[in-house]
């Protein structure tokens, strides 16, 4: 398996030219969405995933930076619940990885709660935590 960065943008000049493009067509559309339009915050993959250019770090781990953001995600709208527009629920879900059950939580919101939260934080690592 490739480096995660190289699976993420690739080796290339090109490679990386392309992975951008698509994550800004990804992030262009979303950002287009009404408020109300609903979102579905989980560690499956999506269309953030499908811009990887390699894409395998996906199918072989379950990503402990997506359960970070999901749980920060949570946090700052139980901190700032005039964050939120429409209704949002958390959940719990176990799934499967590599044969074992395990639990992880699943956000259902709207997408204007998601760029309320996203706009609440001075940059994405601040978000992120990272």
């Amino acid at each position: 398996m490739p480096d995660y960065y190289v699976d993420v943008i690739g080796s290339s000049p090109e490679e990386n030219e392309r992975f951008f493009e698509q994550t800004a067509v990804v992030y262009r559309n979303f950002l287009q969405l009404d408020p109300a339009y609903p979102v579905h915050i989980t560690t499956q993959l999506d269309h953030i995933c499908g811009t990887c250019i390699h894409g395998q770090h996906c199918t072989r781990i379950l990503s402990q930076a997506d359960t970070d953001i999901i749980e920060a995600f949570i946090k700052r709208i139980e901190e700032k619940p005039s964050l939120k527009i429409g209704e949002t629920l958390v959940t719990e879900e176990t799934i499967s990885y590599r044969g074992n059950p395990v639990l992880v939580k699943r956000v259902q919101t709207t997408a204007g709660t998601v760029k309320n939260v996203l706009r609440s934080y001075l940059s994405f690592n601040d978000f992120a935590g990272w």
